[in-house]
């Protein structure tokens, strides 16, 4: 009765048990999709030579184990493999290489393992020519990138192998996927410097290499990607400082270079970034009044001096944590704020008379600070009390 079934979609169902072996009997279906929470089983061993026709595979979360059959090479016309966040364990078949239509595969967070330390699987995917679309984040590969990677299609435009177990160098081959839009390589064990080869990826707009150990510099190489919306450095051991050409990205948004080994200073032009979302990073500061549209400045955890500058007020989106003296016009961003963190500092002095009026819907936190004087609450503002412990504030008066 399904002989002439074409598409089979129960996508976001509760639906147990395995998938009928009549499925994958089929000859003319071309999308199977079964995205339905509980499914389990395994695929069967010879699961694509049914399904010549099939140009869609969906099957991710689910509770599906066992291998990928090496019959996938099978389904000629696949276009799209989706298997994310199922059991599948052991290694992925280098028959998937000859998948030659296919054009995006995502295998996140399942037990995959790469096979041998070359990748093997990864080698065979460069004879996918039409391949847009690679995430495998999430699986226990425990290996190395091999140089083949820049062999992979330069249609490739996201490249997802994030907390993957990888180790050893960012291959400079990786310079030759000219159409990357996207690279995420974070949470795993890299080292080596962020190759210069990555000048060639001009369409680049998120490079993410947070979590590893990487070290070296930021060099100019990143300020040449004039794309680049994203840039997620953190958690390495890089050296040296923002370069000053940083402020030529104006198309960044979000920038994380936390927890690495750079000097203190900041570039001044890192400030003319007018419309940055996200900055998280460590160093001296001295002007930010210019990010109007920041809605999250993460400078915790470092070594600053001094006061916070009084340009903070012209910050009208920021919802932070920050350290050091508190000016008098932080009251001028206080009706756009949900929250402000500035407890377990050593904050002194008073606390600004124009925070006196904040709106209620506003959380003001200065607890474990060294403030002093006095200071007068609006009725409304939410658990102020909660919010002054351990200060020496001396007379808080309520008025209406």
């Amino acid at each position: 009765m399904l002989g002439k079934l074409e598409w089979f979609n129960v996508g976001i169902n509760y639906l147990s048990g395995e998938i009928p072996g009549g499925l994958f009997n089929i000859s003319v279906l071309q999308v199977l999709s079964i995205g339905a929470y509980k499914i389990s089983g395994q695929l069967p061993l010879h699961f694509c030579l049914g399904l010549p026709n099939l140009k869609g595979l969906y099957m991710a979360n689910n509770e599906l184990f066992g291998e990928l059959p090496q019959s996938i090479s099978n389904c000629s016309s696949l276009e799209v493999l989706e298997v994310t966040e199922n059991h599948f364990g052991g290694f992925i078949p280098s028959t998937i290489g000859e998948l030659r239509v296919i054009e995006a595969i995502s295998m996140n967070q399942n037990h995959f393992r790469s096979g041998s330390p070359t990748f093997n699987f990864l080698t065979a995917l460069t004879n996918c020519r039409y391949l847009g679309r690679l995430f495998l984040s999430w699986n226990p590969f425990m290996t190395t990138l091999p140089s083949t990677v820049g062999n992979l299609s330069t249609s490739l435009v996201n490249f997802g192998c994030n907390d993957c177990g990888l180790h050893g160098l960012i291959p400079i081959e990786i310079g030759n996927l000219t159409g990357l839009l996207g690279l995420n390589l974070g949470h795993n064990k890299l080292q080596g410097s962020i190759p210069n080869t990555l000048e060639k990826l001009q369409n680049l707009q998120a490079l993410s290499l947070p979590f590893n150990e990487m070290g070296g510099f930021i060099t100019d190489v990143v300020c040449n990607l004039p794309h680049l919306s994203l840039i997620y450095l953190h958690e390495n051991q890089i050296g040296g400082t923002i370069p000053q050409c940083i402020g030529n990205l104006t198309a960044l948004r979000y920038l994380g270079v936390s927890n690495n080994k750079l000097e203190s200073s900041i570039p001044l032009s890192l400030w003319q970034l007018i419309n940055i979302l996200e900055l998280d990073l460590s160093g001296s500061i001295t002007y930010i009044g210019n990010l109007k549209v920041a809605y999250l400045v993460d400078l915790s955890s470092n070594h600053f001096s001094g006061a916070i500058p009084s340009s903070i007020g012209d910050m009208q989106s920021l919802i932070n944590e920050l350290e050091g003296r508190i000016p008098e016009s932080i009251g001028n961003i206080m009706m756009s704020l949900v929250r402000i963190n500035f407890s377990h500092n050593h904050l002194y002095g008073e606390i600004p008379r124009t925070l006196e009026s904040v709106s209620s819907f506003v959380i003001f936190d200065v607890s474990f600070n060294d403030f002093e004087g006095k200071f007068e609450r609006n009725r409304t503002m939410e658990a102020i009390f909660s919010l002054f412990t351990m200060n020496y504030l001396h007379h808080i008066q309520d008025y209406i």
